[in-house]
Parts: structure tokens; sequence; C-alpha cells
């Protein structure tokens, strides 16, 4: 029994002993898991080939090498990752990040095993010129320097370095952070922030120096940066947004918050509709407007919409991108009231009498949701609904949406998505026992947090969750963790703020479960290499849940895996659990 005392409060953690991970029944525990999960699927491994073919089919065509750039043509792959290869050799080449120039690659690729650990790489047709380990996935080319980021420990980001770009010499440190409660990035192509939570400032990265666009200041603030050198947009909270150049004449922020300025090509966001500009001197040019995710790499623009075929289009066209519909399904976006009645957007994909109903999402550290739905084709094809929720806490609208989802926002966050839950099951008339609920990371927080709240599945009967947060209080209260000091300001530090203690004790997902979840059947992935959410909060979420009996809990772990996955072994997963999620779903029919 782990005893933590907070402000004078213990809190007493019977399962701590995970915490370790390297104990004799700990390693017991994960190989009983691993048998246990087996059991479950061996029966039903005949099913696994036909998902798998149909994950193959969604992925090719949405991982194609459509993009070119010099001797390059590269693609997404998975979770933020990419593919690419030399245009004219034929192997294809996978990496965190890349900057193709001419007849030369730079490459950030894992080095193995999904722990995080990066290396850059220079390539040419004849293979890798030159490599270094220890970097950040960041990686841009300016001039004849070649620059990244150096790595603390795994996920801290804090020196700005450079090498000669063809040979690896010469290498630079540039600048370093000491501040531990910020972490850098690379944005653009010459742009570097560095970011504590919502605070925020911006250097750019010139031929001889690092130079200071804005500097630190105690408000939110937020960066749109571009490939274009000095210029960028910027949002603060006293200011609005505004252009750090009077480049192009831009559209009134009243109802379009921007996300992507690529050239003369802007995309902004409104309640999850997005809006594809062209800009000049004159007003801005409306291109395409709908439900989609758009990526602009030069000229080259992809569309992609939920269930539907991917849209390419090229600025130099004269016509404007023709736009694609579902086969069989009805694509829009839906309202549902949270509890404080704000109105909360939803993307809905409803077939005729659906047989189930499948709700996603994310909603944390301001990013957009991804409307992406390739991975979910087999539950389209066999009749399901696809609800992708944008609860507060998400970049899908505006930054004070983003911020009214951080600390105490998060109890925001868990009832948007009780309400999306709630309106989306009555639009489909799908009752709760054929409902599921996806969250992966962060996404776990609004997910755990609804089984917690509806432990008798009267909210939805089926959870699926990978690499979840679960154990917030444990966490967030552990200063030794990678993370902690970096997320103060986005889950709050319970060590120091009652208030952000007492938020936590509210929407923490370890801290609403009570007593198991004996009408929620549960499948839950990790892998033992993550360093993000470490496994052990996925085990002890797993055996919390089954103090009652009346449900299936699986705990699905890799021991080479880490918080993404990809390849052949992340296809074989992902067919494996589709399949017994289904599984689940049809024997609440009998």
């Amino acid at each position: 029994m782990d005893v933590r005392k907070v402000h004078g409060i213990t809190i007493k953690d019977d399962l701590a002993w995970m915490e370790k991970m390297d104990s004799s029944k700990w390693k017991k525990f994960i190989k009983d898991e691993q048998e246990t999960y087996s059991s479950f699927l061996d029966p039903l491994r005949n099913y696994v080939e036909g998902v798998k073919r149909v994950l193959e089919s969604s992925g090719r065509i949405s991982s194609q090498l459509r993009f070119s750039k010099g001797n390059v043509s590269y693609g997404h792959s998975g979770t933020l990752n990419y593919k690419w290869k030399f245009n004219h050799i034929e192997t294809i080449y996978t990496c965190a990040a890349l900057f193709p120039e001419g007849d030369f690659v730079w490459s950030i690729e894992d080095t193995g095993s999904g722990k995080e650990n990066y290396k850059i790489s220079c390539y040419s047709e004849q293979g890798v010129k030159w490599s270094y380990e220890g970097v950040g996935p960041f990686v841009t080319v300016i001039e004849d320097r070649c620059y990244s980021l150096l790595a603390k420990n795994t996920l801290i980001y804090y020196k700005i370095v450079s090498w000669d770009k063809y040979s690896g010499s010469d290498f630079r440190v540039h600048y370093e952070e000491k501040d531990k409660k910020y972490n850098l990035s690379i944005q653009g192509e010459t742009f570097v922030v560095r970011q504590s939570g919502t605070f925020q400032d911006l250097f750019e990265i010139t031929s001889s120096s690092l130079k200071v666009l804005e500097g630190i200041v105690t408000e939110p603030r937020r960066f749109v940066c571009t490939s274009i050198p000095g210029l960028y947009l910027m949002w603060s909270s006293r200011k609005g947004w505004q252009a750090s150049k009077k480049t192009f004449i831009l559209p009134s922020w009243s109802t379009a918050t921007p996300e992507t300025l690529e050239g003369n090509l802007l995309v902004t966001k409104w309640y999850g509709t997005r809006t594809l500009y062209r800009l000049s001197k004159k007003s801005p040019e409306i291109i395409w407007q709908g439900i989609g995710e758009i990526m602009i790499r030069g000229n080259d623009v992809r569309i992609r919409k939920p269930g539907c075929r991917s849209i390419w289009w090229n600025n130099r066209s004269r016509h404007n991108p023709f736009d694609t519909f579902p086969k069989k399904h009805q694509l829009s976006i839906r309202k549902a009231k949270s509890k404080d009645g704000t109105i909360v957007p939803f993307v809905l994909l409803m077939p005729h009498n659906p047989k189930g109903l499948l709700i996603i999402g994310y909603s944390a550290y301001g990013m957009s949701t991804g409307l992406s739905t390739s991975r979910w084709n087999p539950f389209l094809y066999a009749g399901y609904a696809l609800v992708i929720g944008m609860f507060r806490g998400g970049g899908d609208h505006t930054p004070e949406w983003e911020d009214a989802g951080r600390l105490e926002g998060r109890e925001n966050t868990l009832e948007d998505s009780i309400a999306v839950v709630r309106e989306a099951r009555h639009i489909c008339h799908i009752p709760a026992n054929k409902t599921i609920l996806y969250g992966r990371s962060a996404g776990g927080l609004w997910v755990g947090g609804c089984i917690a709240r509806y432990p008798t599945g009267n909210l939805a009967g089926c959870a699926y969750m990978e690499v979840p947060y679960l154990d917030v209080l444990r966490t967030t209260t552990n200063p030794e963790l990678p993370l902690t000091d970096l997320e103060t300001d986005e889950f709050g530090n319970p060590n120091v703020r009652i208030s952000d203690f007492k938020s936590v004790l509210a929407w923490s997902p370890m801290e609403l479960l009570v007593s198991g979840t004996p009408g929620v059947n549960q499948l839950v992935r990790t892998g033992l290499n993550d360093s993000e959410v470490f496994a052990y909060e996925s085990a002890k979420w797993v055996v919390r849940s089954r103090r009652l009996p009346g449900s299936t809990v699986l705990l699905a772990v890799e021991g080479e895996q880490g918080h993404f996955i990809s390849g052949k072994k992340g296809l074989e997963q992902q067919a494996q659990d589709i399949v017994l999620l289904m599984e689940f779903i049809n024997k609440t029919e009998k």
C-alpha cells in the first residue's frame, strides 16, 4: 500500500506496486493478461484477416505518396508518421519528420522499440550520408545548415542545434533552454516555439543567428507559423489575431480561426468546419468549405473528409476542388448542449438504420480533432454510425475553446462528451449496449471519465482505449515523470495549487472509478515501452474495473510497443481489436 500526502490529505493506492514495472509479480501479471487476451481472441481469429484486408486497403489509399518536393515523393503513414521515396528508386522509408530538398532528404527516425528515441539522417540516392542520435522529431534546412532539437531525455527538447547539411560536420549549439517548464519545437521551416502550456514565445532561425520575434508575456498566446521567413499569425488574449506582416488581405476572425498559412493559401476552422482561402491584396477568395482536414504542401492540397475519398487539388488549377461524398452514410455537423449550456459540435456519419454506434474523440492540448475515418472502415462497412466529438480542450474552434478544457476546465470536456454521447444515441436510435466509446492517450480522460461515472452501462456499454491517460492524480503529483513539469498548465499542479487538487478529483477517471464497471465491456491496449503514458496506468485501471463482476475487461499489452504503432504489427493489432469489439456488441444481441 503506497501512501502519498497532498495538502495534508492522505491518498492511498493499493496498486502503486505496479508503477515500478520490474518485479516478478508485475511480469506474471503481464503474462497472465496476454494469455487472457489471446484466449478471448482465439475463437475469432478467422475474422481477423478479413478486417485486416479492409484496413490495408484503406491505409494504401490514405498513405499514398502524393506530395512531392525535389526528387522525393512522400505522404502520411499511420499516426504522426511519414513515408517517402526517391522518385527513381523503389525503396520506401518511414520516418517521424522529413525535409526534402533537391536530391537529398533529411529524415528523423525512431531508433526502434517504440521508446521515442530519435536520430537524424541525411539521405541521397546512394544511401545514408550521415546520422546523429539523440534528437527530437523536428528537422529543417536553411541554406547550408540542417537544424534539429537535442533531447535532454525522452520527450524533453531543450537545445537548438545544427550541422553542415551535406557532411554532418561542424556541429553547433544555437540555444539551450534551462527552464524545465518549457519545451522547444520547430514549426514551419524557420520558426522555433518555446512553450509552457498556453504561454509561448517565438524564435526565427536565420542563416547567421537565432532571432527572438515574440518574447514571453504573462498571457496565453498561439502562433500559426508558415514556411515564409518572418511571416506568422499570433493570437493573444488581449489583442486577438494579428499578422506579423501585411502581406495579404485576411478574412475576419469573428467567424474564422486560422489553422494553417502556406504561401497564399489559408485554412481556417470554426466549430469543426474548415475553409480554404486563396489570399491576395484584394478580398480573400473561398476555394473550399466543409467538414474535413486540409493539408498543404507547396501548391499541392489534400482535403480529407470523414467517410470519403481524399480530394487532391493544386493551387495552380483554374478550377476549385471537386467535392466527394460518402457512399452509404450521410455526413453532417450536429450539436449537443453541455451541462452549462455550451453548444458542442460533433461530426456524424450515419447510415440508414444503423446497427451500432462508435464515438471517438480526443480534445486536449488544443490539438485539432482528426477527421480521418479510414481506420474505422470495418465499422462503417458493417453498418455502424460514427461520431467524432469536438469537446472543449481540443483545437476545433477558438483559443478560448481550447483553454476552456484545460485545468479545472477538464470537467467541461467530460460534460461535453456525455452530452454528445446522449445526443448521438438519440439521433441514431442506438441503445447504450450497442455504443462504443474510443479514446487514445489523453482521449482516455473523457472515455474513462464517462464509464467511471456510468459504470453500469447506462451511457455506453463498451469502451476501447489505447495507451490511455487515466491516473491523473498520481501522475501530476510525481515530479520524476518526464511530462509532469511540462503539463502543469494543461492538467494542473495539485502539489502546489489546492484548486488543481480539487478539480483533478472531480474529473480524473481513476478517482471517479469507485467499485468497477460491471456494465461496460472494455478493451484497453498499452505498450511496455510507452514513455508518455506508462503501461501501469492501463494495468491499474483494468484491475479496478474488474472489482465488480458482470463485464469483460481485457488488457492488450505489447512488450516492444511504445506510444505509437505502425506497420504490419500495428495493422494486425487494430484488426484484432476491431474483431473483439464487434463481438462485444454482437453478444448484447443474443
